[in-house]
C-alpha cells in the first residue's frame, strides 16, 4: 500500500527517534475476530477496533485485506509511544449476495512489530423484499443458421433473494420473447425466446437481451447470430453505403443513383419504401438478376436547412435492406 505524505513525515520522525531508542514497538488490537453477524439487505454495519501501541517507540505500518466485500478505514497506522487509534471495518451487504462471507486481516508494520492474527466474517441473508436475479447464461450465440429457420433457445432466470422480481424484457426486432416476466423467491424460470431471420439478408446479426428490473436496474445479455443464404435464395446486395446527394439550394430537387444488385442465381422482387419528400420514386424493381441503377429525386422545399439523412427501404420475400442517403439544403 502507497503511503500518503503524513506517514512520510511520520516516518522521517520516527527515524530521528530510533536514532537514540531501541526499536521494540508492539501493536495490540481490542478485538481479532471482526464479526458483522448476520445482516439482513441491505442493511450495513461499521464495527470500530482500537489499536493500541503498547511500547516507548513509535509504530508505523498498514492494516489490508484481499477481500473486498468490506472496507477497513484508515488503512494505515502511525503511533506514538502508548497512543491509541481508532480502525472502523465497514459492510453494505446491498452490495452482496446472500452467503457467509469470511477474510484474513494483515497487519503489516514499517516501523516496530506486530504478530496479530485476524480476521473478519460476516452473514447476509436476504431481507423481506429483496429480489436478486441470477441468470444462467452471460451471453447468446444463436452460430450460423440458414435464412428462413428460425432457431429456439432459452435462458434460465432465477430470484435468489426474496418478494418478486417483475422484470420488463427487451430485445431486437428479428427476436421474439414474453416482454414481461415475474419471479417469486426461490423460483426458477425459462425465458424461451426465437430468431425470425426470413427477413433477414446473409449477414452477422447482434443486439442485447435486456432485462429490467423496477428499480430501473438493467442486465444486458449479448446476443448474436450469423444468417447464411439459403442455396437457391438470391444474394441481395445495395451500394453504396450512404448515398450523399450532395448540397442544393432549398426548394431546389437533389439527384443521385444507388445500385441494387443480386450475386445469388435465382432473381428476385423487391419493393422499394421512400420518405413522402422523394419525387416520382421508383416503386418496385421486377426479377432482379444482375445490378440495377434506381435514381432517386429528393424535393427539398420542405427541408430544414442544413443535413437531411433518412434511408429508402428494399422490402422482398428474401431479406429487408435500408439503403441510407443524406442531402444538404443551403
Amino acid at each position: 500500500m502507497v503511503l500518503n505524505k503524513n506517514l512520510f513525515y511520520f516516518m522521517f520522525i520516527f527515524c530521528l527517534i530510533l536514532s537514540v531508542l531501541p526499536v521494540y514497538a508492539d501493536l495490540e488490537v481490542s478485538e481479532k475476530h471482526i464479526d458483522f453477524g448476520v445482516l439482513m439487505r441491505p442493511k450495513t454495519k461499521k464495527l470500530i477496533v482500537e489499536v493500541f501501541n503498547n511500547s516507548d517507540s513509535p509504530f508505523l505500518g498498514s492494516i489490508t485485506s484481499e477481500a473486498k466485500w468490506f472496507k477497513i478505514t484508515p488503512g494505515e497506522i502511525a503511533l506514538s509511544p502508548k497512543e491509541k487509534k481508532e480502525i472502523s471495518f465497514f459492510v453494505d451487504s446491498a452490495l452482496l449476495d446472500p452467503n457467509d462471507y469470511k477474510a484474513d486481516i494483515k497487519y503489516s508494520p514499517v516501523i516496530g512489530k506486530c504478530d496479530i492474527t485476524s480476521i473478519a466474517s460476516c452473514t447476509i441473508i436476504e431481507g423481506k423484499n429483496d429480489p436478486i436475479l441470477k441468470i444462467d447464461k452471460k451471453s447468446i450465440d444463436f452460430g450460423t443458421v440458414e435464412r428462413g429457420e428460425n432457431p429456439l433457445d432459452k435462458i434460465v432466470l432465477e430470484n435468489i433473494g426474496s418478494g418478486i422480481l417483475n422484470l420488463s424484457v427487451s430485445f431486437p426486432d428479428w427476436l421474439i420473447a414474453d416482454s414481461e416476466v415475474k419471479i417469486r423467491a426461490t423460483q426458477k424460470i425459462n425465458l424461451y425466446y426465437r430468431a425470425l431471420t426470413k427477413r433477414l439478408l446473409p449477414d452477422t446479426y447482434t443486439g442485447e437481451l435486456v432485462l429490467k428490473d423496477e428499480s430501473g436496474d438493467m442486465t444486458k445479455v449479448p446476443i448474436s447470430i450469423k444468417v447464411k443464404a439459403r442455396p437457391d435464395d438470391p444474394i441481395i446486395t445495395v451500394s453504396p453505403k450512404i448515398l450523399d446527394l450532395g448540397t442544393v439550394k432549398k426548394g431546389r430537387k437533389a439527384r443521385g443513383k444507388f445500385k441494387i444488385g443480386n450475386k445469388g442465381k435465382t432473381p428476385f422482387d423487391c419493393k422499394l419504401i421512400y420518405p413522402e419528400y422523394a419525387h416520382e420514386p421508383l416503386d418496385e424493381l421486377k426479377e432482379v438478376t444482375k445490378e440495377r441503377s434506381v435514381l432517386l429525386v429528393i424535393n427539398t422545399k420542405n427541408l430544414p436547412i442544413g443535413v437531411t439523412k433518412n434511408s429508402v427501404r428494399l422490402t422482398s420475400d428474401y431479406g429487408i435492406v435500408d439503403i441510407p442517403f443524406k442531402v444538404t439544403v443551403k
